[in-house]
Order: C-alpha cells, then sequence, then structure tokens
C-alpha cells in the first residue's frame, strides 16, 4: 500500500478526522458531499481522501500537498493542503 494512504489511514484511525477532510475536500468542489458520505471503511475512505487530494494538485488546483508522518519520539502526523486561497493542515500529536 502507498505510504501517504498508510498515512492518511493512521489518520483517520486515530484523530476521527474523516468529515473534516470530506467536507473540505466537497466546500472546495474537488469531490461531491454524496461521494463523501457514500463510504464506510477506513481503508477505502484513505484510498478516497489520497486519490482525490492526488487529482486536484495534478489539476493545479492544490498548489503543495505535503506529508510528515513521525513515529519516534512520539506520533505524530501532518498533512498539509496549500490553494491559491488558503492552507489547511489535518493534524495529529502535533
Amino acid at each position: 500500500m502507498n505510504r501517504k494512504v498508510e498515512c492518511i489511514e493512521r489518520l483517520l484511525e486515530i484523530n476521527h478526522s474523516y468529515e473534516e477532510i470530506g467536507e473540505w475536500l466537497a466546500d472546495n468542489k474537488f469531490t461531491d458531499q454524496t461521494v463523501v458520505y457514500s463510504l464506510k471503511r477506513t481503508s477505502e475512505r484513505a484510498k478516497f481522501i489520497y486519490a482525490t487530494m492526488k487529482k486536484a494538485a495534478e489539476d493545479g488546483k492544490i498548489i503543495l500537498l505535503y506529508f510528515e508522518w513521525a513515529l519516534l519520539p512520539s506520533e505524530s502526523i501532518k498533512i498539509t493542503c496549500t490553494t491559491l486561497t488558503e492552507e489547511k493542515m489535518f493534524t495529529y500529536g502535533i
């Protein structure tokens, strides 16, 4: 599995942030709200988030897509998404 997908999946497991990320993706028109709420399994959700963010980055809608996942000395996750109008960070343990 892609390390970035694993990072997102871990963030969803420990931070329960799927709704926050899904709403941000829908608000920025990267995806549709119905698709966000149709997925149930964490692995499906992580793959969907990664694919949506990657597509938006390829299309130039997300200027910077950056993943940080550190396990030591304590686990921390930071996913940074920069668009033309904002910088959004999804974090755990920082």
